[in-house]
């Protein structure tokens, strides 16, 4: 009897939402749609950017001479333009001309650079907060370090003959090389470079987890206090219907359809990457990150429910539970955004266990514990998040006055 009853709440709901389908299909569809379009603009409007500009303006005319070779800055600056134009961008001569960067090669710096005791320097400006300035910069400083390199071979060769000592100029500046970089799990076990692409992905889906939550609270939000500002809850609660079997339907339904909200946005952040990233994509993607990602989306909906769920039953008004929802929601999902930056397995304590108490925490491990093959964790940090949402269940139907529901306060206050 009490399932039926369960039923027909869930039912009701569905059917609410069935009938608002635009919002439905616009939930479902824009992440589909947006999503990779952005990557697809970025993409391409990155291929219409107009090619970096680097500046070079020098001072120095002297020329000098390093062993038998004769340096002067004509020649320096055409090997560093050539350089420059080589690695993508243009390389512009002139102080009185300004790009994306600028490098300053100021008087004496040729004697500086055939010299054996000093250093020659130079100064580099680049426009703050711009992406082809950033661009310029990292090519203008890849091409000086590759004629400083060069510069320091003939120093180091020419040395080498001076002492009549027999020598290798790449031993003498870089005698220790990382030839190999592999990967391995936490346990030290070897593991591939399509698993270190795993593990990103990984981490950029747990931080994708951080826009599943407005959805499911405008939806929960709607389905309790909206109804009560349509004048249609009233007639809910005079069924002969537990308000615990009518909270949980409203729950469980919010979920599913938060839960299809969550999944596009899901989809379309796969769609975005893959925009990016090209064929390895393909390699890396495997059905167990799939369903495990599918599950962390259900329970970070069905958690941010029941966490607004105390919240929203005390609220007067749509607008008071919106403003107070999101402001739990907001401290709390700061687990996710700090994925991107922190590992939460390797903070200290007491920190660490401080932050099990955020239930986000927990949601946040079950990927990043499943993709290091750590099973027991993940399943672990799954019964922890269940047993949160029960508890909080519990709490808010605890809460939940139909009088102050319906009226807006307790009658007789």
């Amino acid at each position: 009897m009490a399932l039926n009853k369960f039923r027909v709440v869930i039912w009701k709901e569905l059917l609410d939402t069935i009938r608002d389908y635009p919002m439905l299909i616009t939930a479902a569809l824009l992440p589909l749609i947006l999503l990779p379009v952005m990557g697809l603009v970025t993409v391409g409007l990155q291929a219409q950017q107009q090619i970096p500009i680097v500046t070079i303006c020098f001072k120095d005319k002297g020329s000098s001479s390093l062993g038998n070779l004769s340096i002067d800055i004509d020649s320096f600056i055409d090997d560093l333009v050539n350089l420059i134009e080589k690695y993508g961008a243009k390389a512009v001569k002139g102080c009185d001309v300004f790009g994306d960067v600028r490098v300053e090669i100021e008087k004496g710096f040729i004697n500086n650079l055939t010299s054996f005791t000093n250093q020659a320097g130079i100064v580099m400006s680049k426009v703050p907060g711009s992406v082809r300035a950033e661009q310029a910069f990292q090519i203008a400083f890849r091409a000086i370090v590759d004629l400083s390199v060069r510069f320091s071979k003939l120093k180091i060769k020419i040395i080498s003959q001076m002492a009549n000592i027999e020598s290798n100029p790449d031993a003498i500046r870089d005698p220790i090389v990382v030839k190999e970089v592999r990967y391995m799990m936490p346990s030290g076990a070897p593991t591939t470079p399509e698993f270190a692409m795993k593990a990103e992905l990984a981490r950029l889906l747990t931080f994708s987890l951080l826009f599943v939550m407005s959805p499911a609270v405008t939806y929960i939000s709607d389905s309790i206090v909206g109804e009560k500002e349509r004048k249609t809850l009233e007639s809910l609660l005079v069924l002969p219907i537990k308000y615990s079997t009518i909270l949980i339907g409203k729950l469980f339904s919010c979920s599913i359809i938060g839960l299809v909200a969550a999944l596009a946005d899901a989809l379309g952040l796969l769609l975005l990457i893959a925009s990016f990233g090209g064929s390895w994509f393909l390699r890396i993607i495997d059905y167990g990150l799939i369903c495990i990602h599918a599950l962390t989306v259900y329970l970070t909906v069905i958690i941010t429910l029941a966490l607004a769920l105390p919240v929203i039953v005390r609220s007067t008004s749509f607008r008071s539970a919106q403003v107070s929802s999101f402001t739990v929601l907001g401290i709390a999902s700061a687990i996710f955004f700090s994925t991107l930056f922190v590992d939460l397995t390797a903070l200290r304590s007491p920190i660490k266990e401080i932050l099990l108490i955020v239930p986000y925490t927990h949601t946040a491990l079950i990927i990043r514990n499943y993709v290091f093959g750590e099973i027991p964790r993940a399943l672990f940090h799954i019964l922890i998040t269940l047993a949160i949402v029960i508890v909080l269940i519990l709490f808010s139907i605890a809460l939940f006055d139909p009088e102050r529901a319906i009226y807006g306060r307790t009658r007789g206050m």
